[in-house]
């Protein structure tokens, strides 16, 4: 696939020419529930709480380790404030 790449705005006296360009197939992928809590430092399953008999849907677990914090950063947080008092 080709792709075609052109100037939006700047001088007006020079005018930049279409150029070719290669797109290569690439695209995001979004990250699973349990890399988002291996990544919040939380046990794999942590947040996989069943509702009324079915696994958990993905978008409430998504929304549960967005609002949580980090575990290692609030541990270390911790060692620092202890450490200071001592």
């Amino acid at each position: 696939m080709i792709a075609k790449r052109r100037s939006r705005g700047g001088n007006l006296l020079k005018k930049e020419p279409l150029a070719s360009m290669l797109a290569v197939p690439h695209f995001v992928r979004r990250l699973t529930p349990l890399e988002c809590e291996r990544l919040q430092g939380f046990p794999d399953g942590w947040t996989d709480v069943e509702y009324r008999g079915k696994p958990a849907c993905d978008t409430p677990r998504y929304k549960a380790l967005g609002n949580s914090m980090a575990v290692p950063v609030i541990r270390w947080i911790g060692k620092r404030m202890e450490a200071s008092a001592a």
